[in-house]
């Protein structure tokens, strides 16, 4: 009995925290964005093409930013499509979105929460719920069948 209270509950704990995960992941990448509050003017200079993990790229737009009285080269943190990068023109000034407690941290789109992250939380939660629900149910079970 023991050991398969145990085991039931290693699944039910791993199952949960996977599901915390991508809670986490959502809340996470939405808090980011908006903590990106200050609006600034900067100049467009390029789009580049920067790496990314296995071997993947990502494009990001690169500003002229002035950040504590010096003016500095920065990516922006989103990674572009093809269409939003065509919308930029070099050297024209844009509005751009600036973490005020991390200046080095900006984002050139308006647009705070993607379908990613809604997706992550949605998934998670059901994810969470699920195991729940099933730990639950499985455990009385198991717990009955020895009463």
């Amino acid at each position: 009995m023991i050991s398969e209270v145990f085991g039931l509950l290693f699944y039910i704990i791993l199952g949960f925290l996977f599901g915390a995960f991508f809670v986490y992941v959502g809340v996470s990448n939405i808090r980011e964005r908006k903590a990106c509050t200050e609006e600034r003017q900067a100049k467009f200079l390029r789009i580049e093409t920067v790496p990314s993990y296995n071997n993947h790229t990502r494009t990001k737009a690169v500003f002229e930013v002035k950040i504590r009285g010096k003016v500095c080269e920065e990516h922006a943190e989103e990674a572009l499509s093809r269409k939003q990068a065509k919308q930029f023109v070099e050297g024209e000034v844009y509005t751009i979105y600036v973490n005020p407690k991390n200046p080095h941290y900006f984002r050139c789109l308006k647009r705070v929460v993607y379908f990613l992250d809604i997706f992550c939380i949605f998934m998670g939660g059901f994810i969470v719920l699920s195991i729940l629900l099933w730990g639950g149910k499985t455990m009385l079970e198991v717990i009955s069948k020895y009463i």
